[in-house]
């Protein structure tokens, strides 16, 4: 029984041995297994990668051109009507202020054709009346004053 117990005591000790020898390459093959995998999906999904990234930067330029091509055309049609406001705006302007310096002219051509108006009274004036004169030299220099008034505030205008 003795011999038979060594026996397998041997035996045991054998097939220890021998499990943990098979043991230890199967996880060097799976280790070896296993990192030739892991560097071909690395290589696999790297190169998915390169061409993802390819792909989406010409998407992203494609979208990008068209995007700013539909804001140019956008602004560019903001840009044309309100030019063509501006335009309006300007046209009622000027023609305020056309309206305004022919009414001025009209004005000044009327103060212009009293003064000289009262320029003839006061040389009639003048010569028969010394008296009158003297009133209607105030009332010239009231006058000229007032259209020294209206020119200065229409030039503002």
């Amino acid at each position: 029984m003795i011999f038979k117990q060594k026996i397998s005591d041997e035996l045991t000790t054998y097939d220890i041995k021998n499990n943990m020898f098979i043991t230890a390459e199967v996880i060097k093959i799976k280790n070896e297994i296993n990192t030739k995998i892991t560097n071909k999906l690395s290589a696999y999904l790297s190169e998915i990668n390169s061409t993802f990234i390819v792909k989406l930067s010409r998407i992203n330029n494609e979208l990008n051109n068209k995007l700013n091509e539909e804001v140019n055309v956008g602004f560019s049609r903001i840009n044309i009507k309100l030019n063509a406001k501006l335009i309006a705006e300007i046209k009622k302007i000027n023609s305020h202020d056309a309206r305004y310096a022919s009414k001025t002219q009209k004005i000044l051509l009327m103060v212009n054709n009293m003064i000289t108006k009262l320029d003839n009274i006061e040389e009639v004036c003048h010569n028969d009346f010394g008296n009158i004169l003297s009133e209607f030299t105030s009332i010239k220099t009231f006058i000229e004053a007032l259209r020294s008034k209206m020119i200065q505030y229409y030039a503002i205008v």
